[in-house]
């Protein structure tokens, strides 16, 4: 495989690996919103891997697809990172935190600083409340104050060796705003149980749609104003459809979804949301077979710090903040033509029950990957460590 072709390579591995995290997931997390990005987790992983050794190396690679050779892995990050990681829309931060008392390897130092853009840090987990306010201060800076907190003291064993933190946010504004006053509407659950929720309206755009029956669904992809991100959204055609989707996994092919979806003139009813998701990854993790970087006997590190005397990887935390509007700074400046207003579209998406989303690059880069069940409240959150 040429030197070029790996970010691509890895993109692909990315996406599969999201999705098979993603059930995971939804196993433990049950029935509520969820979004995680596969990117940000992907990334954590790929740096552990660079310090990683033996069968606890071997584990990463298998489950997180990575390149049998580490500096092709740390290559293929660097690529994708320069590409994606100073876009004035999504923030991701990355920071790992090894107890006082070990040191790192020039050689990870280096690969940690150049190609993931990761920082590494000596924390004393022995000393919990200071710990627990570096990592929230830390989150905080690195996401413009959006997210504030990630630990509580109380997650911190004072035992902990190293803690591994990703945060991302997402934030910009439709290429084709949301032109009326969102409504009040209802909501379905399921089939018998409903909640209002507001309703954006849009008169009908031309979108990317597409139908898609072994799925019993279809889909719609509305651009944002940074052309290299788009959002996907697969509604199944029954209210309590998403319960079959999800026992359909094995046939989404996101990718081959979106090479199916044509230009179409699409009038699109979607639910105002925001959600907060906070969870801790070494169950879902564990399940889909990476075991050792937790085990405090077999991890092994000794590519990763000089002293490797029982370092094991004691939590990955995963926490990201989504919130899906109308128009933006911008909604007040649209007007509304008449031709606009009058022009019948050629399909209706009406979102009015549960749906997957997504937010993905245009080489299907997949950052974002959700489920929304129930968008009212506004808020949701799921505090799971």
């Amino acid at each position: 495989m040429g030197t070029e072709n790996n970010p691509n390579e890895l993109n692909k591995n990315c996406l599969a690996f999201g999705i098979q995290l993603f059930q995971a997931i939804q196993g433990i997390a049950g029935s509520t919103n969820i979004i995680i990005s596969p990117v940000s987790i992907h990334l954590g992983l790929g740096l552990i891997y660079i310090g990683a050794a033996g069968k606890t190396a071997e584990e990463i690679k298998d489950v997180a697809r990575l390149f049998e050779d580490k500096k092709e892995t740390a290559n293929a990050f660097l690529h994708i990172m320069c590409k994606y990681w100073n876009s004035e829309n999504i923030h991701i931060a990355n920071k790992l935190y090894v107890q006082e008392g070990n040191t790192l390897k020039s050689e990870v130092q280096r690969i940690a600083q150049h190609s993931f853009k990761c920082g590494i840090e000596n924390l004393d987990f022995g000393e919990p409340e200071n710990a627990a306010k570096a990592c929230n201060k830390w989150v905080a800076d690195k996401t413009n104050q959006k997210v504030k907190e990630v630990l509580t003291p109380n997650a911190i064993d004072p035992l902990t060796k190293a803690v591994l933190i990703n945060v991302v946010y997402f934030k910009c504004d439709w290429k084709y705003p949301f032109k009326r006053t969102p409504q009040k509407a209802d909501f379905w659950i399921n089939e018998t149980e409903s909640v209002k929720v507001e309703m954006m309206i849009d008169n009908a755009d031309e979108f990317h749609y597409g139908d898609f029956p072994e799925l019993d669904c279809t889909a719609v992809e509305l651009p944002f104003t940074n052309e290299n991100f788009a959002m996907f959204f697969l509604l199944p055609k029954k209210k309590n459809g998403i319960e079959t989707l999800e026992s359909n996994w094995d046939k989404f092919d996101l990718v081959g979804c979106r090479k199916r979806m044509e230009k179409a003139r699409v009038a699109v009813n979607l639910p105002k949301f925001r959600v907060d998701f906070s969870q801790k990854l070494n169950e879902p993790l564990i399940k889909m077979g990476i075991t050792t970087i937790f085990d405090k006997t077999n991890a092994d590190f000794s590519e990763l710090l000089e002293n490797t005397e029982n370092v094991h990887i004691d939590e990955i935390i995963h926490k990201t903040f989504i919130d899906v509007n109308t128009a933006g700074v911008e909604a007040g400046a649209v007007t509304i033509s008449d031709i606009v207003e009058l022009s019948e579209p050629e399909h209706n998406f009406m979102a009015d029950h549960p749906f997957l989303y997504a937010i993905l690059s245009k080489t299907n880069k997949l950052f974002f990957l959700g489920i929304i069940r129930n968008p009212a409240p506004v808020t949701s959150s799921t505090q799971l460590f």
